[in-house]
């Protein structure tokens, strides 16, 4: 059976990195295909809390594809599997995956909908940032998030991570589902007073749900926290994002999209903030000027992911005090660690064996 201990040295590696120092060398955070592997271990006995959206009838494809969405015990299995198959090394850490984006959307009264490779929600009918908006915290949708959390991490008891924002996004993404991206342009041009109440509404509910999950977590035997964007930290902490800002100018979304983020990242101590794709780099100014922000997470977009073309982005944001995780390819790690400062940086890569994980990370450390 699967068990997850973190290494002193690996522990004042994250320390360092949360505070833009270093510890040695960079975090290396990397995994490897496990040749013989593990046995699965055994899921738990109980039930997971049944989704209030009927499963698919006489269509055993649908219902393969329902349950992967849907099914709580579907989900675990699937995670356990990858456990079972992979080698973490050194400052990874591994995290519960529900694949879902728009899950905190439900308790608020939308249709839900699921094909093969990704689950969303048609937004409701009619409505405008000015509408009046709930939370359910006593509907079923609320319960399925509470109850199938609950099994998650009792099922990964030291094994895997769990972090509220594996079910959805913050609340600038929540609200263009919940009224449409075009309204939300509309509201955002015609009546921002409206859109700033609704996001206010919705950070509302998710501080009070991201607290009862996180209370959560002190059933899963493992130390810290770890969110979404592979970053661990002893204290809590929590993975920022608005994939929506890059509808919107940075004056925009400092009046009108950063007030939220902000509010969130007081109920936590260590902050990282996921900056997803070219268009949002307009908003890197206002985000390097937050002190309270310590880290970002640069995702460039299919096509674009080459690290190396991004250096100089990676030498901005070190140079302004904040931690990073680069995304590299195993051949990259080495150049990297070359042309960036070892402040406060975590390299995220595959390794093709485990044999060539530990020569990469004597790679690494004799560069220092």
């Amino acid at each position: 059976m699967q068990y997850f201990t973190m290494a002193s040295e690996s522990r004042k590696r994250w320390e360092a990195f949360w505070e833009c120092e270093s510890c040695g060398r960079p975090l290396l955070l990397t995994c490897a295909s496990a040749q013989i592997p593990d046995p699965v271990r055994p899921l738990l006995k109980g039930s997971a809390p049944a989704a209030p959206l009927p499963p698919p009838e006489n269509d055993e494809n649908k219902l393969k594809i329902y349950k992967k969405w849907f099914d709580i015990d579907t989900m675990i299995d699937m995670n356990l599997r990858h456990a079972a198959n992979i080698i973490p090394g050194y400052e990874y850490t591994m995290q519960f995956d529900t694949k879902w984006s728009v899950a905190y959307c439900m308790p608020f009264g939308v249709k839900c909908e699921y094909n093969e490779y990704a689950a969303w929600c048609e937004p409701l009918d009619g409505m405008t940032c000015s509408s009046d908006f709930a939370f359910d915290f006593y509907g079923e949708w609320f319960k399925w998030l509470y109850e199938g959390t609950r099994r998650i991490i009792e099922a990964g008891k030291n094994l895997y991570y769990s972090t509220p924002v594996m079910w959805g996004n913050h609340s600038g993404d929540t609200l263009s589902n919940l009224v449409g991206l075009d309204q939300l342009m509309y509201d955002c041009i015609d009546d921002p007073e409206s859109v700033r109440r609704a996001l206010d509404i919705i950070t509302d509910a998710q501080i009070k749900a991201f607290s009862m999950l996180r209370a959560l977590e002190k059933d899963s035997g493992l130390p810290g926290t770890r969110n979404y964007t592979c970053a661990w930290s002893p204290k809590t902490s929590l993975s920022m994002d608005c994939d929506i800002s890059a509808m919107v100018s940075p004056e925009m979304y400092k009046d009108i999209f950063l007030p939220p983020i902000e509010r969130m990242m007081e109920t936590v101590e260590h902050r990282i903030y996921h900056l997803d794709g070219p268009v949002c780099l307009q908003h890197l100014p206002v985000l390097l000027e937050l002190p309270q922000l310590q880290a970002i997470q640069w995702v460039a977009g299919a096509g674009r992911d080459n690290p190396m073309d991004w250096i100089e982005l990676y030498k901005k944001i070190q140079k302004a005090g904040k931690a990073i995780i680069v995304y590299a390819g195993y051949d990259q790690v080495v150049e990297i660690c070359k042309q960036l400062s070892p402040e406060g940086l975590a390299i995220h890569f595959w390794s093709p064996s485990e044999d060539a994980m530990h020569d990469m990370a004597k790679k690494v450390a004799a560069l220092y």
